[in-house]
């Protein structure tokens, strides 16, 4: 089942649908090493490699049908510059939000501000029973993200994974709706 999503806008971004073609736009943004510190992923070997993840990601759904993916380029309205990419996860009511802001965006608020415009979109569209956020427990501008956008301390999550050589415990913070 593929549910349809659109593009929208908030205060000072649009947020595009993501799709194949942005990786073309990103790619090089997606390079900066200072993205990876709490993720499990590295940098993207190519445009293509990112472009066929987007494009996997276009199904909107998981292979079994028991998740919903939902993602969307942020820019900046007046620019048009990107600013980041935002998902939602849609899994048994749970809408678990990531987000990666491109360095030379950080502080800048963008992160709280597509996060909200997201919630905000899910929530009247898809109705999940809350919205979650989990993080790497080091990674404190995340922390600052939830707590700014109203989420609720769960719990934490010892040895979640394990990141660049270190051992990563995470935070899991909620919203009920």
């Amino acid at each position: 089942m593929k549910s349809k999503i659109d593009s929208f806008e908030s205060e000072r971004l649009v947020l595009e649908v993501r799709v194949e073609h942005h990786a073309n736009e990103l790619y090089d943004l997606f390079c900066d090493k200072d993205l990876y510190h709490y993720m499990k992923r590295d940098i993207p070997s190519s445009p293509e490699w990112l472009a066929a993840g987007f494009k996997e990601l276009e199904r909107q759904t998981s292979p079994d049908g028991s998740e919903l993916w939902f993602g969307w380029v942020a820019k900046e309205k007046i620019t048009q510059a990107p600013v980041g990419v935002f998902e939602i996860t849609i899994v048994d009511g749970d809408a678990f939000i990531a987000y990666t802001v491109f360095k030379k965006n950080w502080g800048k608020g963008f992160a709280v501000e597509a996060s909200q415009a997201i919630i905000n979109y899910i929530n009247k569209n898809f109705r999940p029973k809350r919205f979650v956020i989990e993080m790497d427990t080091r990674n404190r501008a995340s922390f600052k993200v939830a707590e700014k956008l109203g989420f609720d301390f769960v719990k934490v999550i010892n040895n979640a994974a394990f990141i660049k050589n270190f051992v990563s415990h995470e935070f899991q913070f909620q919203k009920l709706v």
